[in-house]
């Protein structure tokens, strides 16, 4: 059972701003707006670089792991060790509503995750579709290959909610078979689509 700290945000003034979108970029990815309150990512690839960001200037960042309350500034790296299961945090400062509170959660990997990846195949209308449907949270990997191991795409995308799918546009790719490999965690699977 997850406990969630309770911080006290203290008296606000409603005429204060909220901040604006606030986001979390996971070690080397790109920065994802955080719109729900508890954000699930995985515990495989350690130690997990969270990069708490906002276009407020100098923001305060109160943020506490495993019930250690810290203070920083916003857009520093807080590094997490997988014993550290919990981190959450809200943003502050003066002249503006504190946010809302985030709760991260590292949770472990499995190779199940990547069993039940679905890619369409044969390709139609040139576009190719990858797709999971479950409970994880993290970081995919996604690469196409040419049958001779020429790398053609390289994409990480964030995984966010139980549903997931990605899109990709491949008119300029010639028919034939080609491998797309998806990394999730320390788990990687190759699958095989076919352009017609």
């Amino acid at each position: 059972m997850l406990i969630l700290l309770t911080f006290c945000f203290g008296c606000q003034d409603e005429a204060n701003p909220k901040f604006p979108e606030i986001e979390v970029a996971i070690n080397d990815t790109c920065g994802v707006a955080i719109s729900d309150s508890i954000y699930f990512i995985t515990a495989d690839a350690l130690p997990n670089v969270v990069t708490v960001t906002s276009e407020v200037p100098e923001a305060n960042l109160l943020y506490s792991v495993n019930n250690a309350a810290l203070t920083m500034r916003a857009n520093d790296p807080i590094t997490l060790q997988k014993q550290d299961t919990v981190l959450q945090f809200y943003l502050t400062k003066r002249n503006y509503n504190d946010s809302e509170l985030k709760t991260i959660v590292l949770q472990e990997h499995s190779d199940k995750y990547l069993n039940k990846v679905e890619v369409s195949s044969p390709v139609a209308d040139s576009k190719l579709s990858i797709s999971m449907n479950d409970k994880s949270r993290g970081i995919v990997e996604i690469e196409i290959f040419t049958v001779t191991g020429q790398r053609l795409l390289h994409r990480n995308h964030l995984k966010k909610a139980d549903s997931f799918i990605v899109m990709y546009s491949l008119a300029e790719y010639q028919k034939g078979i080609y491998l797309v490999s998806a990394t999730y965690g320390e788990s990687k699977k190759a699958y095989k689509f076919v352009i017609k």
